[in-house]
């Protein structure tokens, strides 16, 4: 399943890596030249990637809910065996539909 990172969340796609999840970070993927720096392009970007938003912005959450998006709330509060529970829950929902 493909993840994407947002920046405020960075350097965790290298753990998801190591648990079978195509990860791909906001900030890299900016450095490689990529034009993400609004919450809008991000969350476009996702979409059309058929992705899994991981973000702490509060902007990024409620329009992935108003679009009916994929996603999951993460901090710097939050321990990588919550991200991956939650993953798991969307992943056995997406192979479930």
């Amino acid at each position: 399943m493909k993840v994407l990172i947002d920046s405020m969340v960075d350097g965790i796609e290298e753990e998801l890596g190591k648990h079978d999840y195509e990860a791909y970070s906001v900030k890299k993927l900016c450095e490689e030249g990529m034009r993400l720096q609004s919450d809008f392009s991000i969350m476009k970007y996702a979409e059309a990637n058929n992705m899994v938003l991981v973000t702490e912005d509060i902007d990024n959450i409620d329009g992935c809910k108003e679009n009916g998006m994929d996603y999951v709330e993460f901090g710097r509060k939050k321990t990588l065996d919550y991200l991956l529970s939650e993953l798991e829950k969307i992943k056995f929902k997406r192979d479930n539909a």
